[in-house]
């Protein structure tokens, strides 16, 4: 497991983490890769010396399913609270909490194609006295905790922006071991993360974490999470370039059999024109093919374990004739794509 380094913040998934095993009510149909998905909130507020009044920590976290239906959904709370001096009845502040959230999830058949949260949030002390003798501290945070199972291995693309004073964090785990996937974190910072995890089948649990603190001044936060599930091996870019139609480039990798499949044009009148064809894959020239290739599959062969930047240059040559004379043109023309790794 990932360390966590904000304490705050590990209590947050500490209380998210206490659901492992809870069986939440479903989100969506059995075909869905959502089993569930839950919101709760942890809110919290301290003043050493000065009494509270108004004010009611959420203990236990009360929970709202999110449903999985592609759609918007938001999650607010907003606490206010009265903080007076103990034998100062003119020394009054008055305190705002707010974390206000906005949740999605979206499939593609059985597999999940998306996961996404946003989070603004606030804190704002009004005093009556300057300086005040109360020392105000506290937060209010939203957690989204989502079950998702995979039937196959995916690659999942993180991308994790925040900015303004406040704590947020999102991880990965697999229910069954409790192996962390994918542990991100930005405290009191303006910061643009992202990350690529690989994920074999299984069932997952997803936290994320938006907590808005307060210490004695106002504070406001804002971010978002995304995360985007991607079949291995897919196309990511391409086909592009002029020699799309002499060479196709395959719409996924074969991540059984370790390959890529070309296919060259079956029309005549411009198969007759090839030459040669070189393929190169990260730059590296892997394979050259020169004769009968009128509707040939290729297939290149790549290593699981990297991205493929696939590129073919088809050489051709075309004959002309002018006053008489027959003039042979050669032309090079480049079609690529790139591909996930399989592992």
């Amino acid at each position: 497991m990932l360390k966590r380094t904000s304490l705050a913040i590990g209590s947050l998934l500490a209380i998210a983490l206490s659901f492992a095993g809870t069986l939440f009510a479903p989100v969506a149909s059995a075909t869905s890769p959502f089993a569930s998905a839950q919101w709760s909130t942890s809110r919290d507020l301290e003043a050493s010396g000065c009494a509270i009044t108004d004010f009611t920590p959420a203990s236990p976290p009360s929970n709202t399913t999110l449903p999985a239906d592609g759609l918007s959904h938001a999650f607010n709370q907003d606490d206010t609270a009265t903080v007076t001096k103990s034998g100062d009845a003119t020394d009054i502040t008055q305190a705002s909490l707010s974390e206000h959230s906005v949740g999605r999830l979206t499939s593609k058949g059985a597999d999940p194609a998306a996961v996404t949260m946003s989070y603004a949030g606030s804190a704002a002390l009004g005093r009556s006295k300057a300086p005040s003798a109360c020392e105000v501290s506290g937060n209010a945070a939203n957690f989204l905790v989502v079950d998702v199972t995979l039937t196959k291995p995916m690659w999942v693309d993180t991308r994790f922006v925040q900015q303004g004073r406040g704590d947020a964090q999102v991880e990965i785990d697999a229910n069954g071991s409790g192996d962390t996937y994918l542990f991100l974190e930005n405290f009191d910072t303006k910061n643009d993360l992202s990350q690529r995890s690989y994920l074999p089948a299984d069932t997952y649990r997803i936290f994320m974490v938006a907590e808005q603190d307060v210490t004695n001044a106002n504070a406001s936060m804002s971010g978002s999470v995304s995360m985007k599930f991607t079949d291995v091996g897919a196309r990511t870019a391409g086909p592009s370039g002029t020699a799309t139609s002499y060479v196709g480039l395959g719409s996924a990798r074969d991540c059984t059999h370790h390959t890529l499949a070309t296919q060259v044009t079956s029309t005549k009148r411009r198969a007759k024109t090839i030459k040669k064809i070189v393929f190169t894959v990260n730059g590296h020239k892997i394979k050259t093919v020169r004769s009968h290739l009128r509707g040939k599959t290729i297939p290149l062969t790549l290593s699981d374990t990297k991205t493929a930047n696939v590129k073919a240059t088809v050489t051709t040559a075309t004959v002309k004739k002018k006053h008489h004379h027959k003039k042979k043109i050669h032309k090079t023309r480049t079609v690529t794509a790139s591909y996930l790794a399989c592992s």
